[in-house]
């Protein structure tokens, strides 16, 4: 009975690794730009490789200046909080409260 224990788990091993030679995708989807000049991008997620959470990720517009504000709405999105990237009325709803306070 632990022999085919071991069996299942050695298959079970043996599959994972043919999976991880896989090609995977590395170019994420445009999802939008903040009035910062911010681009965000997100590769979904793919539960028959065992992804289960989306990659999310932005771009800032000065290279290698990752220190900058990021907008409340989107930072929200980029941490799984809100399932849908936020809108762009909302956006500037929101910088334009910002401004007026």
């Amino acid at each position: 009975m632990a022999q085919q224990q071991s069996r299942s788990i050695l298959a079970m091993i043996f599959r994972n690794f043919i999976n991880s030679l896989k090609p995977r995708r590395i170019t994420g989807d445009l999802k939008g730009i903040d009035y910062f000049g911010n681009k965000y991008f997100e590769i979904p997620a793919n539960p028959s490789i065992g992804k289960r959470q989306a990659s999310r990720w932005f771009v800032p517009p000065e290279k290698d200046n990752f220190q900058q504000e990021l907008p409340a709405e989107w930072e929200s999105w980029l941490r799984h909080r809100r399932k849908e990237p936020p809108a762009e009325k909302e956006v500037m709803r929101n910088y334009a409260l910002m401004q007026m306070k």
